[in-house]
This record gives C-alpha cells, sequence and structure tokens, in this order.
C-alpha cells in the first residue's frame, strides 16, 4: 500500500478522532479488533474525549504501513499512537496499536 493510497484513510481516522465520532472510528478497525475497542480506549494513558489528534508520520509498506498520531486527552496531556494499517475488506484498516 502506498501513502497516497492511506493518506486520506488516515486524514479521515485524525477527523475522527478530534470529532469522537466513534462510528467513523470503529469503521476503521479490522472486524476482529473492534470488540477489542473498548478495552483499548481505557488503555489510554489520558481520559476521553480527545481534544485534538495529528498526523505525525505515514510509514507506507507493501503488506504492512505504521502510523504515528498524536493524541491530545480531555486532560491537556499529550501522546504519540502507533498503529498498524494492512488492507483489508477493500479498504485501509488498522489492525494493531497502542502507545507509542
Amino acid at each position: 500500500m502506498n501513502e497516497a493510497t492511506l493518506r486520506p484513510y488516515v486524514e479521515a481516522h485524525v477527523d475522527a478522532l478530534k470529532s469522537n465520532d466513534v462510528a467513523a472510528l470503529t469503521e476503521d478497525f479490522a472486524a476482529d479488533l473492534r470488540p477489542q475497542l473498548p478495552a483499548v480506549i481505557a488503555s489510554l494513558p489520558t481520559p476521553l474525549p480527545l481534544t485534538d489528534a495529528e498526523i505525525l508520520s505515514i510509514e507506507a509498506g507493501d503488506e504492512v504501513s505504521v502510523v504515528h498520531n498524536r493524541l491530545v486527552g480531555g486532560d491537556g496531556n499529550a501522546f504519540t499512537m502507533r498503529s498498524e494499517w494492512r488492507l483489508l475488506d477493500g479498504r485501509p484498516r488498522i489492525t494493531a496499536g497502542a502507545p507509542a
């Protein structure tokens, strides 16, 4: 997957993070990860809702692409989230993620 394919999805993901659009965020994840989202959210180092989000880097790869986003929580603390994206079901989806 190249960056030109991935970038619009990552930008939409960041927009959904900033607007706390849970439905859009859920759709960005691989189907098998969706049931785990409450646990992932609970493990974040800052409370929700997020007040800001931005793309730090996109490292496009053939099979797996790695994205780093800077997220700012409701308490004003920022952290970096690392996510892995793969092409699934006809579009890029998050297949793994954790605070970096």
